[in-house]
């Protein structure tokens, strides 16, 4: 577990990782890309599990991994994502027939 600021973005179009933004993703270091963030709040919590397919700023906090920034619908709802907490980053699981 990472201890990282939680924020969240509503910007539409598409992400480092080719993908539209949609709900269920999330902007981490680009390293990340493609693996699953298991997010959790200060109290270990957990708020939701996402895939990683967008990075932040290049220089910014995202990248550097002190930030996870979650998708949203509308910019309430990023402002009321906004808190501290920490992120488990897994490896995306194979689909298999």
């Amino acid at each position: 577990m990472v201890p990282v600021k939680i924020t969240g973005y509503c910007l539409k179009g598409k992400t480092a990782s080719g993908i539209e933004t949609q709900p269920g993703i999330c902007a981490y270091r680009r390293e990340d890309i493609g693996k699953i963030a298991n997010i959790y709040n200060a109290d270990m919590e957990l708020i939701g599990t996402f895939l990683i397919a967008d990075t932040g700023r290049k220089g910014g906090a995202i990248r550097r991994g002190e930030a996870v920034d979650i998708w949203q619908e509308t910019r309430k709802a990023c402002f009321a994502l906004t808190q501290d907490g920490f992120i488990e980053v897994v490896e995306k699981e194979v689909e298999t027939e």
